[in-house]
């Protein structure tokens, strides 16, 4: 008999199967997509402009209609990192970031982008909350400074009166996604 040899034990099979996590996420429809035109319908989608500063993201809601792109109001019109070291507080913000884009059927956030080095870079908080937007399980589009301006100066509807002035270059973020699409 040999004493140092060790034979490991069988691996033993599962009595049940683990769950599936978020299984139930992908059964759930999304309001304001029309997957197909219906009888002359026009495919109409919703998007959200946003646009980071500091530790806020600034929100606004834009949708596609016949006569161009349309500001939706919405109660929620930023949303804040209270403190970006504490994990609770990026848990928070994550699950808000979802359910904001569960309660009004987004289709995509659009982010306008920042510096990312220089003289004038972007803190690292801006990027933890452009982190957060894209493991929400929503797509993020990306659109830089300049081809905001640049939209801007075509755009001939101009920004409507209902878009709050801080909003602005999150409205042209939206619009600009979807006059691209």
């Amino acid at each position: 008999m040999i004493i140092n040899e060790y034979t490991p034990p069988r691996r033993q099979r599962l009595a049940y199967a683990p769950p599936k996590l978020h299984q139930h996420l992908w059964k759930i429809p999304r309001k304001g997509i029309l997957l197909s035109p219906r009888n002359g319908e026009s495919l109409h989608m919703i998007v959200c402009g946003v646009e980071i500063k500091g530790k806020e993201a600034i929100l606004c809601l834009v949708q596609r209609s016949p006569d161009g792109s349309v500001h939706i109001k919405s109660d929620i019109k930023k949303l804040a990192l209270i403190e970006e070291r504490d994990a609770r507080s990026l848990v928070n913000m994550k699950s808000s970031i979802e359910a904001f884009a569960h309660q009004n059927g987004l289709g995509a956030f659009v982010i306008k982008t920042r510096q990312s080095s220089g003289i004038l870079a972007s803190g690292g908080t801006t990027f933890k909350i452009e982190a957060l937007f894209q493991l929400s399980g929503t797509p993020v589009v990306f659109v830089s400074p300049p081809a905001l301006s640049a939209f801007a100066k075509g755009n001939l509807g101009g920004v409507p009166s209902s878009v709050v002035g801080y909003q602005a270059d999150a409205y042209r973020a939206g619009a600009w996604h979807l006059a691209k699409t």
